[in-house]
């Protein structure tokens, strides 16, 4: 006969826990606690796996790591009690008859599932976009849900989306099961809570929610650390993404550091100053002056190519990856500016910089701003004297605003959508690959020779862009490959100029090849200068002698450089150098993210650092590549730094960046400035 075998007894705290458990679930508010519960683990996984994906740049000796957790839960938390305020005002408010319904029972659980399945595709989003951007969802996020058609076409192209959804639907359910399994949504679905016992636990949510709005704004960093990885590791997906929303536009006026409105019109003035100008008028922010470059001008086709995500890395030419033999051929016959940095991250930012040679001033870039129509331009300039000047894009320009941009700043738009877009042979959701895209460019300016006229062509290629694929028998390397889509472009790049050079307007032309910025731009630091490098070459064989150039510059630099080149005397509002008229030693490269401010200046190897709410921090580099960090904290004079940014902000402002200031500040000195003096 078996012998008795008596229970294993509960110790005491296994029955506080217990108790405690169904205390919770037990409540009629236990459904907001179990779906703040589900929230909080998801985030802490998520985290756990980016920390993984970023182990090679964050920093987790000592207690590194228990920061990263601790302050990432305190960001979960403050998301979470958001989000669930919604179930406990339905839960807390809703009569016992209705709650204890099948048909609310079953709505209830369905809930539960979506909440489980938009948790796992979270989940699964921050890590593809972790790997693509190396940081949480930021503006970037924003803009991509604006564009969907783009944007989702890409992720389709990209990845196999009925396969994760299949795997996200799956989990969800499996887990919602296992929940029911587990009497977990029983006990919560069946409890009877009256309203004296649910209406103050509301109350204390609605309370908690008022507290945080005020308290925790969206200016508040709990993890403080040099290293930006931590930072993000730190935050929250959903938390980023929302204040990525609310801070799409940046005043500088209210969140950096300002100085008097006198000070910016000297420092702004000193610094623009160059052996060839004049400045016009004395007044304050009123930059305009006049370039005198002597002997003949030249009357040159100039056509500008912005390489999508072309890293100085991928170059042999700059001590890269040996990618790019074509552009490194190019180089060798070309003026190469060797230590040229992106003013941002993305592809507006470099077409700012290179129309407008704006630096870039916090929020949206101009392209995307409203009152952008008329601005001084490199187009400008071209169409006082007679040029054409035509926007060529491979997708769809109205991404980004950038056809609406481009027309209304007087260029002729060629892209994906228009008569003449032909051919169109291989695409993806980002437009054709460059190929097509160059026999569009060379058409168009064959036409122009054809009929006399001189022409400016900006050209914006498409093809190093996930997901990497390009025409088969072009090149030996594999689909979707950053590399092989890298090698691709520079394949074209050459094809096109080869091309071009069997034309009679090919003696007669410039060519600048310059990226809008590098393929990843997060590092350690806020802006790590190695994620800002990038090729700059003017190329004009036989009439540019072939040499390299050490300057610190950025894209800025293009437009006063490229008349330098044609020895043009006009009038100036560009922020930018020329780069031939420069000192060896002397630089200036303004860079940025959305609301990070910086200026490098190459005499001192010195990056100033502006941020919100109106912090400033200084580090040393070494501008030598691969350009490391020599010092996180240094002494610097932020003085150029401010007068740059807030002064380009104000004469946007002030309507002074137009093709013909309609203001003139003496007449703006009680109206327009008044506000900008406090």
């Amino acid at each position: 006969m078996l012998a008795h075998c008596p229970k294993k007894q509960e110790s005491s705290s296994g029955r506080c826990l217990r108790r405690l458990g169904n205390s919770l679930t037990g409540h009629r508010l236990g459904g907001t606690v179990i779906l703040a519960a589900l929230g909080l683990l998801s985030f802490t996984v998520t985290r756990l796996i980016l920390m993984v994906l970023a182990r090679g740049e964050v920093e987790l000796a000592g207690l590194g790591w228990a920061g990263i957790l601790f302050s990432g839960l305190v960001n979960d938390l403050v998301v979470m009690v958001y989000v669930t305020l919604p179930l406990t005002l339905w839960l807390a408010a809703l009569p016992q008859s209705l709650f204890a319904c099948r048909w609310h029972r079953r709505a209830m659980t369905g809930i539960f599932f979506l909440s489980l399945s938009v948790q796992i595709f979270l989940l699964l989003t921050e890590c593809v976009f972790w790997g693509e951007f190396a940081t949480r969802f930021n503006f970037i996020a924003i803009d991509y849900l604006v564009y969907t058609t783009e944007v989702l076409t890409n992720i389709w192209e990209s990845y196999p989306i009925p396969w994760i959804l299949a795997f996200v639907i799956t989990a969800a359910a499996l887990l919602t099961w296992g929940m029911k399994r587990s009497g977990m949504l029983t006990a919560w679905q069946n409890s009877a809570t009256g309203w004296q016992a649910r209406l103050p636990a509301a109350c204390v949510h609605v309370a908690a929610v008022a507290i945080l709005a005020f308290f925790f704004n969206n200016q508040v960093v709990i993890l403080q650390n040099d290293n930006s990885f931590n930072a993000e590791l730190s935050g929250n997906g959903l938390r980023s993404l929302w204040v990525a929303f609310c801070q799409n536009e940046l005043d500088y006026n209210r969140f950096y550091l300002k100085m008097p409105l006198e000070e910016i019109g000297s420092r702004l003035r000193r610094n623009l100053s160059e052996p060839n100008s004049t400045f016009i008028s004395d007044e304050a922010l009123d930059i305009r002056r006049k370039i005198i470059n002597r002997g003949p001008e030249k009357k040159w086709n100039v056509v500008v190519i912005v390489e999508e995500s072309f890293s100085a890395c991928f170059t042999g030419c700059l001590g890269g990856k040996n990618l790019t033999p074509n552009f490194d051929r190019l180089a060798g016959e070309g003026l190469l500016l060797t230590r040229c940095f992106a003013t941002g991250t993305r592809t507006v930012r470099g077409l700012e910089a290179v129309t407008l040679s704006l630096p870039p001033t916090p929020g949206q870039s101009m392209l995307r701003r409203p009152g952008n129509a008329d601005l001084f331009s490199l187009g400008s300039l071209f169409r006082k004297r007679g040029y054409t000047t035509t926007f060529v894009y491979g997708g769809y320009g109205r991404f980004d605003n950038m056809n609406a941009f481009y027309s209304a700043n007087g260029y002729k738009i060629l892209d994906r959508s228009s008569p003449d877009a032909t051919p169109q042979n291989f695409s993806t959701a980002w437009g054709v690959c460059d190929g097509d895209m160059f026999q569009w460019a060379l058409r168009s300016a064959d036409a122009d020779h054809a009929s006399g006229r001189f022409f400016h062509q900006l050209i914006v290629t498409t093809s190093n862009h996930r997901p990497y694929t390009f025409p088969d028998g072009t090149i030996a390397a594999p689909q979707k490959h950053r590399s092989s889509a890298v090698r691709y472009s520079d394949y074209a790049l050459g094809a096109y100029i080869d091309a071009a050079a069997s034309r009679d307007w090919f003696a007669n032309t410039l060519f600048v090849i310059v990226a809008d910025h590098c393929h990843s731009t997060s590092g350690r630091q806020k802006l790590p200068l190695d994620k800002y490098h990038i090729p700059l070459l003017f190329y004009a064989p036989g009439r540019i002698p072939a040499r390299s150039l050490d300057i610190v510059c950025s894209q800025i630099d293009v437009a006063p450089t490229i008349f330098g080149l044609l020895g043009w005397s006009y009038e100036s509002q560009f922020f930018g150098y020329d780069l031939l008229n420069l000192p060896a030693d002397w630089g200036r490269a303004p860079l940025g993210t959305f609301q990070t401010l910086g200026l490098l200046v190459a005499e001192t190897g010195n990056l100033t650092l502006l941020d919100p709410v109106r912090k400033l921090s200084c580090e040393k580099w070494a501008l030598t590549a691969p350009f490391s960090l020599l010092e996180a904290e240094t002494k610097n004079d932020p003085a150029d730094c401010i007068a740059l940014y807030q002064g380009a902000s104000l004469r946007h402002k002030l309507g002074l960046d137009r093709l013909y200031p309609v203001k003139l500040l003496q007449a703006l000195v009680q109206g327009g400035i008044a506000p900008f003096r406090q």
